[in-house]
This record gives structure tokens, sequence and C-alpha cells, in this order.
């Protein structure tokens, strides 16, 4: 069962072969996600399953993103009690994104290259889209925000954000991770403008445009000119040798979790203690949520 679910999504049922596409394209590729792909999920599906399965996918593409370029050891190491079947022992994987090599069991993780990023003429289009646009999944009431945030002790004016209505509707999971979003970017020990840098970093190599006027907002707010933001696009034209670390690093856990390395770490310690560099892998995971969950949904930008 497990080769099948890594290699042969024809043995499941529909329902289930239509989720694990959309997890699969929601966690390699979000920017390609269209109002099509949740036509396809609502052939098995209602509004509050599909909405559940944006929440879970992106949640799971956050925790990886902190159990790998952390080093997280596993708790149980899960036990193969008998050998892959010959069905399956020669077949490629529809999952782990790897070239074929012949007789080779363990295939090493590559890079997996971006588009080329937009210009700025035209990110100014798609976040005037962003304003503009309906969304794709339901969003929850006003009134029933706001009773919500009160029972979390969050602001109630974030009853208003879209991003905070859309969780609602799924007020258990959805509570808990408006609660840790929140925290996540108003508290803890790292400072707000590196939070802000993370968050647009993330943004941009998601092209989550919900996102990314969020994060240009927090950037303005800390003072970022236009043109040190436009810097962060290019890591090596960024005046500041610690700004530049930070947009590498942050880019790398967004678009490669898998090739983090020690010397990443290390330049980082450079500028930081662990603690806020455990921060800033964590910061970069929770905009990984973020960014899913408000691009698949296509939330019109406040």
């Amino acid at each position: 069962e497990l080769a099948a679910l890594d290699a042969d999504w024809g043995s499941f049922e529909p329902a289930a072969q239509a989720a694990f596409e959309f997890a699969r394209k929601l966690s390699f590729s979000p920017y390609d996600v269209a109002a099509t792909d949740l036509d396809k999920l609502r052939t098995h599906y209602n509004e509050s399953q599909i909405a559940e399965i944006n929440v879970a996918i992106a949640g799971f593409n956050s925790t990886n993103r902190w159990t790998g370029p952390m080093r997280i050891r596993q708790d149980v190491l899960f036990e193969f009690t008998r050998p892959t079947s010959p069905k399956y022992a020669d077949t490629f994987s529809l999952v782990a994104p790897a070239k074929r090599i012949a007789d080779l069991g363990l295939v090493a993780a590559e890079f997996r290259p971006r588009p080329a990023f937009e210009s700025w003429s035209r990110v100014h289009e798609r976040l005037s889209q962003a304003r503009k646009r309906t969304p794709r999944l339901p969003l929850a009431d006003v009134a029933v925000t706001e009773k919500l945030l009160s029972e979390k002790e969050l602001p109630i004016a974030l009853a208003n954000q879209q991003w905070v209505r859309f969780l609602a509707t799924l007020p258990k999971p959805g509570s808990d991770r408006i609660l840790a979003y929140h925290k996540a970017m108003e508290h803890g020990t790292l400072d707000n403008r590196s939070k802000a840098i993370i968050a647009y970093v993330a943004a941009r190599q998601d092209r989550a445009w919900y996102a990314l006027g969020h994060a240009l907002e927090r950037l303005k707010n800390q003072g970022v000119s236009l043109d040190e933001i436009q810097s962060f696009d290019s890591p090596a034209t960024t005046k500041s040798k610690s700004d530049s670390i930070l947009v590498q690093f942050a880019t790398l856990i967004t678009a490669d979790p898998a090739m983090v390395s020690d010397e990443d770490f290390r330049d980082m310690q450079a500028l930081m203690n662990d603690k806020r560099v455990a921060e800033a892998v964590y910061i970069t995971t929770q905009a990984a949520f973020f960014n899913r969950i408000t691009e698949a949904a296509a939330l019109t930008l406040e």
C-alpha cells in the first residue's frame, strides 16, 4: 500500500486520487494552482472538506520545512517487515521529485528551479487583480469570526481579514492556525523587519499574491524602501550582507527545503543566536502555510 501510494495512484479510489493530485501540485508548484483544480475536488468533496484538504496540505508543507532543515530525528523508525513486491520494486515515484538513476536505491535530493521572477510592473498587475478577485472557497461571516477570535483572546480587528475568515470556516483546526500564525508574526524574539523579509521572500517564491500584499505592507511599516525590497529578488545585489544571507536562507527553505545544509545554518548563526535562527526557520514554515491557504482559495487582498 505504501509503494502504491508512492508510485501507483490508480489503485486508490477516485476521490483519493483527486486529493493526491491536488496535494502534489499545491506542494511543489503552488503558483500553478487554478480554479479548475478545486473544481476537480468538487466532484468528490464539499466546500468544507476542500477547505480542510487545503489547510491539511499547507500544514504538512509547513511541518516538512521545519523537521527537514532542522534535522529533527524521527521519534519512531518505521520498520519495513518485508521487501517491496516485484510489481513496485523498480517503479518510479510519482511523489519524490528525483531523476531516475539506474541501479541506485537512494536518490539524492536536487534543486528544483522555479520560474524566473516577473517584472515589477507585472507584480503590480497581479496585486491589483488580487484586490478584485472573488474567493474560490467560502468565508465565515464577520460575526462568527469575531466570536472565534474572542474565545482565543485574539484582536477582534483580525475579523476583517480574509485569511482569518477563511480559517474560521473550520472552527477547531482553523482557530488553532489563526492563533499560531498571529503569534508567530507578532511575538517572539526575532525582529519584525526580519520577519517581514522572510514573509516577502516566501510569498515572492510561491507567487502568493495575497501573502505578498501583506508582506509588502509589513516591510513598508518597517521603513524598508522599494529599492531594498526589489533587491531581495536578487540577493547578490542586496547591500546588506545580513539581509542577503537571510533572503537566501528563506529562499532555500521555501523552494528547496531538502537542500538546506549545515553551512546555511552556520551563516545564519553568524548573524544571530540559535533561538533566533530557529525562529527564522519557523517563520518561513508559517509563510509556506499562509501562502498555500490564501492563494489556493484566491482570497481577495484587503
